[in-house]
């Protein structure tokens, strides 16, 4: 038995609740896995069913293991993991509002650079006249053609990278899960968000500046696809071309959760005679 509790007696507890007297104290700084109330002075029973020395917080009433050495260092630890914690979901969240803000800005893109906005005078009631905003279509620009391929690449591959990011990063994840999940932001971004834009935006190129909307969002739903089945080979690929061995136990969640054996640095070596 360590230093943490001082020894009373061996008799054992039926109740830790109960009036019969403790076997120990709690001798050092020992907190509460649940408020982190410091523990020390509390009296120490032996549960009869396990044998397991508990305490009782008298902060927050939970039984705790009195033999486990919580320090004021761990409990700090866990605060600062608390913190990393919400760090990490906030990349994520900003990470994912950038990929759908980049999806959707393509899309409008597309439509602002093959139209032109000019103003027009527009005769009221009463001969009084005022100026508005007016969009008009130029499809017929030099660079059309380079122009929707370099787009529409740019699309595919932002949704591939999204995709791909995500079979990483939540790689817990059922795969019929992505589908679901992935497949709906285009969707939402595009046929949402984009179309309420541009409608409002140029109400009457309405029906025109959709095919440029459905098109990109087509687009990247086959981006998400690929990269939905093709994006964990393509970083395994990359991590066994670019990363040593050793360094690449670290990423060996990749291998495992697909169910495929790790690439081992000995099994590697012998394969290529080294």
């Amino acid at each position: 038995m360590d230093t943490l509790v001082t020894k009373i007696n061996d008799s054992a507890s039926p109740d830790p609740s109960s009036d019969v007297l403790p076997v120990a104290y709690v001798e050092t700084d020992r907190y509460c896995d649940d408020c982190g109330y410091n523990l020390r002075t509390r009296p120490i029973h032996r549960d009869e069913r396990t044998g397991i020395l508990i305490t009782r917080c008298n902060e927050c009433g939970r039984y705790v293991a009195a033999a486990n050495t919580t320090g004021a260092g761990q409990l700090w630890l866990q605060r600062l993991w608390t913190l990393l914690l919400g760090t990490w979901i906030l990349i994520v969240g900003a990470a994912a509002v950038s990929i759908g803000s980049g999806l959707g800005g393509i899309s409008y893109g597309t439509l602002d650079e093959l139209t032109q906005r000019k103003w027009v005078k527009v005769d009221q009631p009463g001969g009084a006249t005022h100026t508005s905003v007016a969009y008009e279509v130029r499809e017929q620009i030099p660079y059309y053609r380079a122009f929707i391929a370099l787009v529409s690449a740019g699309s595919f591959a932002l949704a591939f990278l999204a995709a791909t990011m995500a079979a990483v990063v939540f790689h817990h994840w059922r795969r019929w899960v992505y589908w679901p999940v992935l497949m709906a932001i285009p969707i939402v971004v595009n046929l949402g968000f984009v179309r309420l834009i541009w409608q409002a935006d140029a109400p009457g190129l309405e029906s025109w500046g959709m095919r440029y909307i459905t098109h990109h969002t087509c687009v990247q739903l086959a981006g998400c696809a690929v990269g939905i089945l093709a994006g964990r080979f393509l970083v395994r690929t990359v991590v066994r071309v670019v990363l040593p061995p050793r360094v690449r136990s670290a990423l060996a969640f990749l291998w495992l959760v697909d169910n495929k054996p790790v690439p081992m640095a000995d099994t590697e070596a012998r394969s290529t005679g080294g």
